[in-house]
């Protein structure tokens, strides 16, 4: 009998492993809400090397055999990496659309393009900088990028002390249920890319993107 409980337990505690693992998580622009994105829980046993290369910061370039419909010349920045998943957001998927459109009282930041972060986050809108004195914002682990502050943000720039340049926005982003970017990373999905937190802000925001990155790592 005791042996069948514990055979029973352990059936639970399998089944409970295969349930899909869901985040959540908000950097506001506006009223904001939680965000929730499931994806299917992956392999949770990732290599020391790849918990060492992959943190909050990490630039993903996808590898140009890549055909993912989503991922295809895609590059990923990071923005949060632990044992609870991952999140991130596609640099160059630049969109026709501008703040203006997206939202009201964004003032400066009207024309800004607005960048296709993903395909998760419930509707939200994330604002990337590099600016360590936006009151508000949320640091990218230690890569000297930030997200949020968007009200201290626009002071900023109407009163002359940051340029409108300094910002950028993405709708959406990507989400990694526990141990799955890993397993991307194994199976040679993507490859890690140095690239400094003043070049993601001021990349250009379209496919060339990738292909500047992928002749960068060729060459070194």
């Amino acid at each position: 009998m005791g042996k069948g409980m514990a055979a029973a337990r352990r059936g639970e505690r399998m089944a409970c492993l295969a349930v899909a693992v869901c985040m959540s998580w908000v950097v506001a622009v506006g009223a904001g809400r939680a965000t929730h994105h499931c994806r299917p829980l992956a392999t949770m046993c990732a290599s020391s090397s790849l918990s060492r290369s992959l943190r909050a910061g990490t630039v993903l370039v996808s590898q140009p055999d890549q055909y993912d419909h989503f991922f295809h010349e895609a590059v990923v920045l990071v923005c949060e990496h632990s044992e609870h998943g991952s999140r991130g957001v596609l640099l160059n998927r630049e969109t026709p659309f501008t703040m203006g459109e997206m939202a009201s009282g964004m003032g400066c930041f009207d024309e800004h393009s607005v960048h296709r972060g993903g395909n998760g986050g419930a509707d939200t809108v994330l604002m990337l900088h590099a600016r360590a004195d936006v009151a508000g914002s949320k640091p990218i682990g230690s890569s000297g990028l930030y997200l949020g502050g968007l009200r201290h943000a626009q002071q900023l720039v109407a009163d002359g002390l940051a340029e409108p340049s300094e910002f950028k926005f993405f709708f959406n982003s990507e989400v990694w249920a526990p141990g799955a970017l890993e397993q991307q990373l194994r199976t040679l999905w993507w490859v890690t890319n140095d690239f400094g937190a003043s070049e993601v802000v001021a990349a250009k925001g379209d496919r060339s993107l990738h292909a500047v990155l992928r002749k960068r790592l060729a060459a070194t």
